[in-house]
């Protein structure tokens, strides 16, 4: 066999130091953090937060795009990014950026490179099972454009959507009511939990229907921890996960912007030696 090269030995190595880094964690998939939670660093200095949370071992970024955090365009997201160290398969838009805007809000998941991109409920839809079910049918023929422009049509859930109303529990409706092909799920364990629901149940009972969860722990009901801190068994339910197409998955913490990094950096040495 034929000497490497120094910049081969490198470029093997290298890639053998991520394939080992990323094995490193429960669901052998890159783990990803919610920019939302670090919102307030992102406004001061977008580039030196980035660079902060993938110092403490994250590779993808959950984003939230929200103008009033940056002025930068999706191509300069995506360069600054680049440069942190950070992918970005997905992006949370809000209803009116993806129905009203789409085609913009298109581009700019294109110059992201997203895989998938989540809309956020509209507001006035969400006091009735009837207006669920206006999300779902919505859902669908959101699903259907973002389909042919390539990328997945998702919807992230908070306490709200497992708390019943009018005799249904609303993340049902939306769980019957759309097409799998066309949504799918990121399942935000936390807030089920909040709203006093079993996270494992939805996983195993529906476990075509999710492309993604979020990590949040809960203790007597409140959010803002580490993960760990809290009482969630996250084995038990990154066990279960596991057994799920699940293309990533995302700290959240939801904690106060002057303990949230400290928070995100606890959560990763957590995953990073929690053994499944």
């Amino acid at each position: 066999m034929a000497a490497l090269s120094r910049r081969q030995f490198w470029i093997r190595s290298g890639a053998a130091l991520a394939a080992a880094r990323l094995n490193a964690f429960p669901l052998n998939l890159p783990l990803g953090f919610q920019s939302y939670d670090i919102n307030a660093a992102l406004t001061q200095d977008f580039d030196a937060a980035c660079r902060t949370v993938a110092g403490f071992g994250y590779q993808l970024i959950d984003y939230v795009w929200l103008p009033k955090v940056t002025s930068k365009t999706g191509k300069e997201v995506r360069q600054s990014f680049d440069a942190a160290g950070l992918g970005c398969q997905n992006c949370h838009f809000s209803w009116a950026d993806l129905h009203e805007n789409y085609g913009p809000t298109i581009e700019i998941a294109h110059a992201l490179g997203l895989k998938s991109a989540v809309c956020q409920s509209l507001s006035s839809q969400t006091k009735s099972a009837d207006g669920w079910k206006w999300h779902a049918d919505h859902l669908n023929e959101l699903g259907r454009k973002t389909k042919r422009d390539g990328i997945l049509t998702g919807y992230h859930n908070h306490p709200t959507e497992f708390k019943e109303m009018d005799g249904v529990i609303p993340f049902d409706v939306l769980l019957s009511g759309t097409d799998p092909s066309l949504v799918k799920f990121q399942l935000d364990i936390g807030s089920v939990v909040v709203a006093g629901k079993d996270p494992i149940a939805y996983l195993t009972g529906h476990p075509d229907r999710y492309f993604s969860i979020h990590v949040k722990d809960v203790r007597d009901g409140k959010i803002g921890l580490a993960v760990g801190e809290g009482t969630l068994d996250w084995k038990k339910i990154l066990t279960a996960a596991k057994a799920l197409p699940l293309e990533n998955y995302a700290v959240e913490t939801g904690a106060k912007p002057d303990v949230v990094m400290e928070k995100l950096k606890q959560s990763e040495i957590y995953l990073r030696d929690l053994l499944l």
